[in-house]
């Protein structure tokens, strides 16, 4: 054992630790094999994060994960658009339709299981390019090369397993860089791309799909709708470059052992957050009295990596980390609260994404019914029975009768749709940290809920519009804020574990509620708003009943 005062301290001429100080600085006793093979603290690096400050750096990383975020949710809402659109190309019944509305899903279910141990084993930065780039080239693929129904499928599930990868990464990528007093509000912040995704995505389709062309070779096509799923997977393959330029999170650095390389993204965060050198930086942390983060400059200094462990000692710590998870999450009261976060999560899923996907669906069969009816009320199950002139009694497709033209309005509509959620999500940024995520969410069920059981007694085009946008707007607001119950819930030790499970369930609500519309659109509709509304009510006594 030896007594050393580090030598950043010389370089900088320090000689205590603060200028409020009058002490001289510790020596620190510490064994120099011990000093090379002990990994820096997590929470050591946390506070060192601390000291960069919050400025441009943090808001660029947002930007980009809001960015990155916002492009994923469009491709993966864009099915919506899709189903109309494809009609003819495809020859799509009900059942086809739900197939294919169900099967990005189930690509997005696996995804939310395997996802996880890429992001720990490889960190996030390099999980998220691989994603997006899998994502990018599958929707690419699906535009310009698919022109057969089982293959575009497949293609799909692909794509929604990127996709999962994408949106797990991202939030773990963002929130990594920020400052605890700031974590919050960026996941508020993130929590506002459902919102920006419903707005943009309506604007794109209603410029690209009603285009007039479609070219036809053989078995091959390419029309306005494929040209629509290209344009926006572009911004995706984009994202992945940039991201290449960005750095990886301190976090996942310090856990790998790369400490030179994280003390250069820590001093990159300062000097971009406050205008000063690395040096300045440096000497805040060496002035601040803490002893710990003295230790922590000089070692990221003297050690520019801490030994590697091999793939498999990586894989079975790995293994072993979710396993003591596993453990942790049975004890009270982490286990009830999974439980009640994983069926609110199923619910919510289920009840919303099958309404937000089939909504151009159900808006584009009412404006073709007023068109050929326009003074005749009617409600919306009495518009789900009348079938398309293309689909017979017995489910089978025509081909011969088959318009796959869309009317205008649908766009217009979802545009509206989409805009009525800003009052929500402004509404939630503003009363998140005073009345908490539990009361708003709980409003917003219940405001959801009344909204479904209006749509009974909707008799008219405009007012199933303006439940809709109740709806839509209230509840993809809600989702979103349920993503954020998890940091609320459980401590860091097991939230990646937590979070994976109420993720996965939250798929899996997806797939049941797609398969569900797809199933009782057509001669069940009162059985479905039913449905929708009792999922919407246990909701709301689950979200109640947490606790944190």
């Amino acid at each position: 054992m030896e007594k050393y005062i580090p030598e950043i301290f010389l370089h900088h001429g320090i000689k205590k630790c603060g200028d409020h100080l009058s002490e001289t600085v510790p020596e620190i006793i510490v064994d120099d094999i011990e000093r090379t093979e002990r990994p820096i603290s997590k929470f050591i690096v946390q506070e060192a994060l601390e000291k960069t400050g919050f400025g441009k750096f943090n808001l660029k990383i947002t930007f980009m994960s809001i960015f990155i975020h916002t492009n994923v949710t469009i491709n993966l809402l864009s099915i919506g658009y899709i189903l109309p659109s494809a009609v003819c190309d495809f020859e799509l019944t009900t059942t086809k339709k739900g197939i294919l509305s169900v099967t990005p899903t189930l690509g997005t279910c696996i995804g939310a299981l395997c996802w996880r141990f890429l992001i720990e084993s490889k960190g996030p930065k390099l999980s998220l390019i691989f994603s997006l780039f899998l994502h990018g080239s599958a929707e690419i693929c699906l535009s310009l090369l698919i022109s057969n129904y089982w293959l575009f499928i497949f293609f799909k599930l692909i794509s929604g397993f990127a996709a999962m990868g994408a949106i797990n990464s991202v939030y773990i990528y963002a929130q990594n860089f920020q400052p605890t007093n700031y974590e919050k509000i960026i996941l508020a912040c993130l929590s506002c791309v459902f919102a920006i995704s419903l707005i943009v995505l309506p604007l794109l389709a209603w410029a690209i799909i009603p285009l007039e062309f479609n070219f036809r070779n053989n078995n091959f096509f390419f029309g306005s709708w494929k040209l629509f799923l290209f344009i926006i997977a572009v911004p995706i393959e984009i994202s992945a470059i940039l991201l290449i330029f960005m750095p990886e999170t301190p976090k996942h650095l310090a856990k790998i052992g790369h400490y030179k390389e994280m003390f250069i993204v820590l001093s990159k965060m300062y000097q971009e957050n406050n205008g000063e050198s690395s040096d300045n930086y440096i000497a805040s942390l060496l002035k601040c009295g803490n002893v710990a983060l003295v230790d922590f400059v000089n070692r990221c200094q003297t050690y520019a990596k801490f030994p590697r462990t091999s793939r498999k000692n990586k894989l079975n710590y790995i293994v072993n980390d979710f396993k003591v998870q596993g453990m942790d999450i049975i004890k009270p009261p982490y286990l009830s609260r999974l439980i009640i976060l994983s069926l609110a999560m199923f619910s919510v899923s289920s009840a919303t994404y099958s309404m937000v996907t089939w909504f151009p669906e159900i808006i584009h069969r009412f404006s073709k019914y007023e068109l050929l009816h326009p003074n005749e009320i009617i409600d919306d199950c009495s518009i789900s029975k009348d079938r398309p002139t293309y689909i017979d009694e017995n489910g089978n497709f025509h081909a011969s009768h088959c318009n796959q033209s869309v009317d205008t309005s649908v766009y217009r509509t979802s545009f509206f749709m989409g805009l009525s959620a800003i009052f929500p999500n402004l509404l939630y940024l503003l009363f998140v940290d005073k009345v908490g995520f539990r009361i708003i969410v709980a409003i917003y069920f219940s405001v959801g809920l009344l909204s479904t059981f209006y749509i009974f007694f909707a008799n008219s085009f405009l007012k199933n519009i303006i439940l809709a946008c109740i709806f839509k707007s209230v509840m993809c607001t809600t989702l979103s804020i349920l993503f954020q119950f998890n940091t609320e819930l459980f401590p860091e030790n097991v939230r990646i574990l937590t979070s994976s499970i109420a993720t996965f369930y939250s798929r899996l609500g997806i797939v049941f509620g797609n398969g569900m519309f797809a199933f009782l659109i057509d001669d069940y509709c009162p059985a479905l708003i039913i449905i929708v509304a009792v999922q919407l009510s246990l909701a709301i006594i689950l979200c109640i009943s947490l606790r944190v």
